[in-house]
């Protein structure tokens, strides 16, 4: 394996780690802050949430293609180049969700055929074309105001040369001269971060990247003659991109209403008096000094009627009786 091959390896493994560990610290750091709140109006669950996310994005990749062990692989590689497209997220849980994307790249192919000098590359317009499926995980609830998450998944990979190869691309005739579209399975991975503006619109950040089988366009592997081109059996494509894009919310969801706080205190309700009857007495009159005296009260009234008795304007438990 020669020199550069490990360079551009290790590069992208450090670079791929980097922004994990980006992602994931991110989203650490946005989930403690979101707990270290206090429940009120500012609450991430005071806040509602989409059905579907769609976002169109743009960006940039960066290829480092046909790795393998022949230094060869280098000079039939892919440029780098523009690219932009759509994503489908729906949020099957809180937490976790699946996402669709189409992406549509340019890039310049180059070719050196063979017994050609170093500098006799072709550069040749191509574009790639990906559609994938991944599983996302945010590490912050649907109904967060930002969410940093990780993804990936399976995708299909088109390569779509934009032009033959031939005299007007190299400057002398090559064989052979067709270019043919040809689709490779890849898996694709990445981190990012969403960021919610209001209950329409929010900005999505990616990066990512993409590994797949070599796109050889049915040339062949080896060399077939002088002046032929081909791609090398070893290695294969992959690339790193960034991204960002505007989410249009979809299906929002408002929040749930407050909690009325009346509903939890005690309530008092006054009833109206209903009218009371004239009281009646009942019991012996004739008696005399030093005799009891019983006597009985009846009155019906709501609330029940409370009452006293009394001799010559004052309590009777403060009368004594004489003969006088």
């Amino acid at each position: 394996m020669t020199m550069r091959s490990q360079f551009v390896r290790r590069s992208r493994q450090v670079l791929l780690c980097g922004a994990l560990a980006i992602g994931m610290a991110g989203g650490a750091l946005a989930q403690s802050t979101t707990s270290a709140k206090t429940t009120g109006s500012n609450d991430a669950d005071s806040h509602g949430y989409s059905k579907w996310d769609i976002t169109p994005f743009f960006g940039w990749q960066w290829f480092q293609a046909f790795q393998g062990n022949n230094a060869r692989n280098y000079d039939q590689r892919f440029k780098n180049g523009w690219m932009f497209g759509e994503r489908y997220d729906f949020d099957f849980s809180p937490k976790v969700g699946i996402e669709g994307s189409v992406m549509l790249g340019s890039n310049r192919l180059l070719l050196r055929p063979s017994d050609a000098p170093n500098n006799a590359n072709a550069s040749l317009k191509s574009k790639n074309l990906e559609a994938a499926l991944h599983l996302v995980y945010n590490f912050q609830p649907r109904t967060a105001r930002t969410r940093f998450f990780i993804l990936g998944g399976p995708a299909a990979v088109w390569y779509i040369p934009g032009s033959t190869l031939g005299p007007a691309a190299l400057g002398y005739p090559v064989s052979p001269n067709r270019l043919e579209t040809r689709v490779e399975p890849g898996i694709t991975y990445g981190v990012g971060m969403k960021h919610y503006i209001n209950n329409s619109l929010g900005i999505r950040f990616d990066v990512g990247g993409r590994v797949n089988k070599r796109a050889h366009f049915n040339l062949p592997d080896h060399p077939t003659g002088p002046n032929t081109v081909f791609i090398p059996a070893d290695g294969e494509n992959s690339s790193i991109y960034a991204s960002v894009g505007v989410i249009l919310r979809e299906g929002y969801v408002p929040p749930p209403p407050p909690p009325n706080p009346l509903v939890d205190q005690a309530m008092r309700v006054d009833l109206p008096a209903l009218p009371t009857t004239a009281p009646s007495i009942s019991g012996a009159h004739d008696v005399c000094a030093g005799d009891d005296l019983r006597l009985n009260v009846n009155s019906n009234g709501f609330p029940n009627p409370t009452y006293a008795w009394n001799v010559g304007g004052s309590a009777a438990s403060a009368i004594l009786f004489s003969d006088a």
